[in-house]
């Protein structure tokens, strides 16, 4: 036996199948969220975190099925 892997990294507007499919990631920053952070933690204010930041991440937008044509 002998195992094959067709995996890629996954990535904003790589080729995908069908065309239009593409998988969309949006990066979000730590000045960005504070607000998200904020809503896991009532009565806390931004001023109370780290440099006033919230987290670090990445939304991502794709199919279950994607992969190249």
């Amino acid at each position: 036996m002998r195992i094959i892997d067709l995996s890629v990294p996954l990535e904003a507007g790589i080729a995908s199948d069908p065309p239009g499919y593409e998988p969309k990631i949006t990066y979000l920053d730590h000045k960005a969220t504070p607000a998200q952070v904020l809503q896991f933690f009532p009565g806390m204010t931004a001023d109370q975190l780290p440099g006033g930041e919230g987290w670090a991440i990445e939304l991502l937008q794709m199919q279950t099925q994607c992969g190249y044509p």
